[in-house]
């Protein structure tokens, strides 16, 4: 990844919370792309796990020195296993719950086990952390400095790190400015771990640290059902099936052995899109990130987070994968079939462009529209993931300066300060004809307010906008006609 894109990227001021996860050596990382074919049909990644835990093995043989060698990876995930007693974790009331992931933070041979217990609403994390000693015991690390700051680095939430050397990494803390806010801040520091201790050296410095983001951080892979099998995949770098995925075709798809054929709708690939592909193409994870990676100006382009969801609340998921390239995101909605995978929906995320995609299929993104304003559009996909468009409302935050360059309207700019329009389009191929404008004053505490004199039939306000040919609504009208637009099309959910 270009080094302006990245630094973009830790220069912004919110984070998302996400549901991914990863780990292991950027080199092995990388190279697991490069190594993998993607093949037709269903591929079992259970009888991988064995070829899996052999490679793992041989690998810290190799980077491990004498005294770590003594005890190779498949040993160590043994004594994890044996001692779960340890470790594993009941979830506290005030959490949504915890994962687990086995990694080698400070690269010394000796793996370590992540207890993270999460509360995705209030981005926070508390975090354990065990690491097998050479007297083939689990000590826990002592972590409390970094739990002083902010409550604790995001390891499962923020879900990356860093390394600088062989004791040393970078990583971010999520942590909320106040009760209040929709979405989490980060700060970045300098970690290392020492005698099983971690320290803060200090905060993130770009100009100090900054040739170190240069690759996609590392990542941890979580579990949450304790098994062998589980704790060899999670230090493997390999996705582990979760109960929704029926046949393990998407956790496949993740790990690279499966292909997706495409059959997005050409209206959401558009003539800037990052993603284009002709339809009925058959893709694999590599493929998606190599299209990304030429369209995109990105050196390396990767999987950032994934969920499942339930596109048509039908009990059915769909695996929905967000993917880093360059200096966006870029979302995937992928549907199994009974003759295979097939991509169904894509969208983008941005510096002024955004995307959303909720549990159950209901989709959101938009963008800048102009210099004074923003587009949202809403829809949804159904039980077969296909995209269904619902509206799509355009906000325009300067009515004088809309009036001005759309109609040559001059207007007292004082007359109509802080007056805005939502256009609101429920034809998807409509824009300016067709429309109906809701006229609001924006308050920093009640959002969008309908005041009565903007709605005086024999006002300034009215008779502008009405001798301009536009037909205006107040909000209570326009959620009735949203509402109407959603049993149109049947969406209950």
């Amino acid at each position: 990844m270009k080094r302006n894109s990245i630094i973009a990227i830790l220069m912004a001021t919110t984070i998302s919370a996400t549901l991914l996860s990863g780990c292991g050596s950027i080199k092995d990382f990388i190279s697991s792309f490069e190594d993998v074919d993607a093949v037709s049909g269903a591929t079992s990644d259970v009888d991988s796990s064995e070829d899996a835990s052999n490679q793992a093995s041989d690998s810290a043989s190799e980077e491990s020195d004498d005294s770590a060698g003594a005890s190779g990876v498949i040993d160590q995930g043994q004594i994890i296993y044996d001692n779960r007693d340890v470790w594993e974790t009941e979830v506290d009331s005030s959490f949504d719950g915890v994962c687990y992931a086995v990694t080698d933070f400070d690269n010394d041979g000796w793996l370590e086990i992540v207890s993270s217990m999460y509360n995705e609403k209030e981005f926070t994390s508390e975090n354990h952390i065990y690491e097998v000693d050479k007297d083939n015991n689990l000590v826990e690390m002592d972590i409390d400095a970094l739990n002083e700051v902010q409550g604790g680095p995001d390891l499962y939430l923020a879900n990356a790190y860093y390394p600088v050397d062989y004791e040393t990494f970078i990583t971010w803390f999520s942590f909320k400015e106040n009760e209040e806010a929709d979405e989490a801040s980060k700060a970045w520091y300098v970690i290392t771990i020492e005698d099983n201790k971690a320290t803060i050296v200090e905060e993130y410095s770009y100009e100090k640290y900054g040739k170190y983001i240069s690759l996609f951080p590392d990542k941890l892979f979580w579990f949450t059902d304790i098994t062998m099998d589980n704790i060899n995949r999670s230090f493997n770098h390999e996705y582990i099936e979760d109960k929704r995925d029926t046949t393990g075709m998407y956790t496949s798809f993740l790990n690279g052995y499966q292909v997706a054929k495409c059959c997005v709708p050409q209206s959401l690939m558009g003539e800037y899109s990052g993603f284009k592909c002709e339809e009925g193409k058959e893709l694999s994870i590599k493929d998606i990130c190599d299209i990304l990676d030429e369209n995109c100006y990105s050196d390396y382009a990767a999987i950032e987070s994934y969920k499942y969801i339930d596109c048509g609340n039908d009990g059915e998921y769909e695996l929905c994968i967000r993917i880093l390239a360059g200096m966006g995101y870029y979302n995937f909605v992928i549907k199994e079939y009974s003759d295979g995978l097939r991509i169904k929906y894509y969208a983008e995320e941005g510096e002024k462009i955004w995307a959303e995609i909720d549990e159950l299929g209901h989709t959101k993104d938009g963008g800048r529209v102009g210099y004074y304003g923003y587009m949202d559009r809403y829809g949804y996909l159904d039980e077969n993931a296909d995209y269904v468009f619902l509206y799509r409302c355009v906000l325009c935050i300067s009515a004088s300066e809309f009036l001005a360059d759309e109609h040559q309207i001059e207007v007292d700019e004082d007359t109509w300060d802080g007056v805005e329009f939502e256009f609101y389009y429920f034809d998807e191929d409509s824009w300016l004809e067709n429309c109906y404008v809701r006229m609001i004053y924006w308050d920093a505490e009640a959002g969008a307010v309908d005041e009565d004199n903007l709605y005086d039939p024999n006002g300034e306000f009215m008779k502008t906008m009405t001798g301009a040919g536009y037909d205006i609504h107040k909000g209570e009208d326009i959620d009735n006609m949203i509402e109407e637009r959603k049993q149109e099309l049947g969406l209950t959910y």
